[in-house]
């Protein structure tokens, strides 16, 4: 229930749904030479000097704009766990004969709780080296697979709360260097239950009249209720490591203590 409420202060403010505009992320001038992506980019770049972004976006199905946030970052889109039709990842620049690496990154900030980076990647050749479905979920993530050893229940507390984001390079391309890297707009997750939850609940509030109330009521309590339940998966995870850091340093002392007198050898007796 925590977490639906903060759906609906999140996916419930956006009164217009998807913006509409004249850009589109598919009509980009790439140079050629390098990874150029050609969607997941929801908003044209802005001037320099201004906040990085004008108003020209575009969201695909199964893409919610976002407005930004009172808390500690900006959300600019929300996408869906298993979403039926997945996401087409598609861009330009790379060469066929070289693998392209995708790799999704995302991370809890600072101000959160730890600043912590999870990555899942996957060398992408086939069926297209232009295009891929991408088709987040859950069960991509075990222990086994991620670093730290990260359980899919993690992997969701970090992706419902904190930045994500993919990118595309050619690492085994030798014409590549390692900065000719593209990086998507960021992005958080959901599932398809929570949004059409939040979707059916700004509907009701749009009809009793109440609209503007129960979204700034609804703010302050969801915000806080999402970062404690996703937190608390973090935070579990966090005292666990350092008991088992602790337990670790405690093992290697008492090691040491009982090698030192044998190394020291056995003391003479006094006459």
């Amino acid at each position: 229930m925590m977490n639906r409420l903060f759906l609906l202060s999140i996916l419930s403010s956006f009164l217009a749904g998807s913006a509409l505009a004249e850009w589109d992320a598919s009509q980009r001038d790439c140079p050629g030479d390098v990874p150029c992506l050609t969607s997941f980019l929801w908003c044209e770049k802005g001037p320099p000097g201004d906040d990085g972004r004008s108003e020209d976006c575009s969201y695909p199905d199964g893409v919610d704009p976002a407005k930004e946030m009172p808390f500690a970052y900006q959300i600019p889109a929300a996408l869906v766990w298993d979403y039926p039709e997945g996401y087409n990842l598609t861009w330009n620049g790379t060469d066929p004969d070289y693998p392209v690496m995708l790799r999704w990154t995302m991370t809890v900030p600072d101000s959160v709780l730890l600043h912590e980076l999870v990555v899942w990647e996957i060398n992408i050749t086939t069926p297209s080296p232009f295009s891929f479905q991408f088709r987040p979920s859950p069960s991509w993530f075990s222990p086994q697979n991620t670093p730290n050893n990260y359980s899919s229940l993690e992997i969701r507390a970090v992706a419902n709360l904190g930045q994500n984001y993919l990118s595309i390079s050619q690492p085994e391309n030798p014409a590549t260097n390692s900065s000719d890297v593209e990086n998507t707009d960021d992005f958080i997750m959901f599932s398809q239950d929570d949004r059409q939850y939040a979707y059916r609940l700004r509907d009701d509030a749009r009809d009793s009249g109440n609209w503007d109330v129960k979204i700034t009521a609804g703010l302050s309590v969801s915000l806080t209720a999402v970062v404690f339940s996703a937190l608390a998966v973090l935070a579990t995870r966090w005292y666990e490591r350092k008991k088992f850091t602790k337990r670790l340093a405690d093992e290697k002392a008492q090691a040491m203590e009982t090698r030192e007198p044998a190394a020291r050898g056995p003391t003479q007796q006094q006459a």
